[in-house]
């Protein structure tokens, strides 16, 4: 009774882990274009990017090392333009400079962590 207790919070966690896997493999196989790197301080960014007709999601993707060595500078504060909702998502900010860059009449609306190193978001565009 007690094993079936403390083992169903690692099965729920192992099938919430493989619904963020197949989530990033989704991108893994979208064409070379859709791929950009993105800076935010001294950090630096892979994005993979999945268009849709009305906007789009991007995948965050960072680098362990990368993480490590940003630890050592100073990073300014990239919230700007963000939801408080959004803000708080791991690499929001990035999300935000890639969807100014990309597509400047388009706004992050959701955003979810998959793992500690990858962050989904998706936006839409206002049409002109």
């Amino acid at each position: 009774m007690i094993f079936r207790l403390l083992s169903l919070p690692l099965v729920a966690f192992g099938l919430a882990g493989c619904s963020s896997l197949a989530s990033i493999e989704e991108f893994a196989h979208l064409p070379k274009g859709s791929t950009d790197v993105v800076n935010v301080g001294c950090l630096t960014y892979a994005t993979y990017e999945k268009p849709a007709p009305e906007g789009g999601s991007v995948l965050i993707a960072a680098s362990a090392v990368n993480q490590a060595a940003g630890s050592l500078c100073s990073n300014p504060s990239s919230s700007d333009g963000l939801a408080p909702s959004l803000a708080t998502i791991r690499y929001a900010s990035a999300a935000n400079r890639f969807v100014d860059k990309r597509h400047p009449n388009c706004r992050l609306v959701r955003g979810e962590e998959l793992t500690p190193l990858h962050s989904r978001f998706e936006f839409v565009c206002l049409r002109t």
